[in-house]
């Protein structure tokens, strides 16, 4: 099986995922909380699913004051929270050798930072 059949089944257990979700919300029977069009995982899975699907997860900042960070791949429909630290950890943001503890993390919020402005504009251009 090549790699895009692979993305493509993975997309599809996702969608049957929320839809069940949702319809046992509707009846009552579930409080899980799949959204419109992802599913969450653990940012441990999400990592891995990244590296084995070779995507660049999108990373923004959160109001939330313990998992500060909302981490999503769009293609694969999932989404997972973490904070900094876990997503230096798990290698979604790759930080250069030779910097201490306080440089890894100043340069992580820098690179979240510039993910989101070039998310902004990208949306921005495709609105015009």
């Amino acid at each position: 099986m090549d790699n895009e059949q692979a993305i493509q089944e993975f997309v599809e257990k996702i969608d049957a995922f929320v839809k069940s979700v949702k319809e046992l919300q509707e009846i009552g029977l579930c409080a899980g909380n799949a959204d419109s069009y992802s599913a969450h995982f653990s940012l441990t899975s999400l990592a891995k699913h990244a590296k084995r699907y070779g995507f660049n997860p999108v990373i923004k900042k959160t109001d939330h004051t313990q998992y500060e960070y909302t981490i999503s791949i769009p293609e694969l429909r999932i989404h997972a929270i973490g904070n900094l630290s876990e997503i230096v950890r798990l290698g979604l943001i790759e930080i250069p050798d030779g910097y201490n503890e306080y440089e890894k993390s100043e340069f992580a919020r820098m690179r979240i930072k510039l993910c989101e402005l070039e998310m902004e504009n990208k949306e921005l251009r495709e609105n015009k």
